[in-house]
């Protein structure tokens, strides 16, 4: 893998040029191995000298770069609901078309996409917390409300995959967003 760091006035970019074999979209997941291969978290620390280990991973596809270096994230709007995974790439690898471009995310700046809270809760506190998280289902844990920022029609809403992956930023996305990290096998794609 060859690394190009670029130089981004909002955040840290590093171009990876990676060989065929890993951008191989016939093969599902052709790049796990590759993503397992690396410890990603000793990576960045090398290359990104501010870099907090607390982190998150969110991998999209190249056409969304645009949008992430205007808007810091790649929701719109950009306090949506998104899904990442914590302090492990290769979940995140998964997602996103070639070439993949991965949000390392400040898990420190992340919140998390829902609420538990005791069926007890005043309605008063229970109304102000709802104007953050509207939607609210029954909880499997018993005495408690599951209240999210996903819509009431998701059917994620409540499972285990928005309890492990679902989050949003409250604050400017850009506080958030520790790095860029670009994946292309391509030779004459920028940088």
């Amino acid at each position: 893998m060859k690394i190009t760091y670029v130089e981004n006035e909002s955040v840290p970019m590093l171009w990876c040029k990676v060989g065929s074999e890993v951008a191989d979209q016939k093969r599902p997941f052709a790049g796990t191995t590759f993503v397992k291969s690396v410890d990603w978290l000793g990576f960045l620390k090398e290359h990104l000298p501010d870099f907090n280990i607390l982190c998150a991973f969110r991998a999209v596809s190249y056409e969304r770069l645009p949008f992430i270096l205007e808007n810091g994230i790649d929701v719109d709007p950009t306090d949506s609901v998104f899904f990442c995974s914590m302090l492990d790439m290769s979940k995140a690898w998964e997602y996103g078309e070639w070439p993949k471009v991965v949000l390392v995310l400040n898990l420190e700046k992340l919140e998390h996409s829902y609420k538990l809270v005791p069926k007890s809760t005043p309605k008063s506190e229970l109304s102000d917390l709802m104007q953050t998280y509207p939607s609210s289902v029954a909880s499997e844990f018993e005495e408690k409300i599951w209240l999210s920022r996903l819509s009431e029609n998701d059917t994620r809403i409540g499972t285990p995959y928005e309890y492990e992956w679902g989050y949003w930023i409250a604050e400017d996305p850009f506080d958030a967003l520790q790095a860029i990290l670009v994946f292309s096998d391509n030779p004459y794609q920028a940088p």
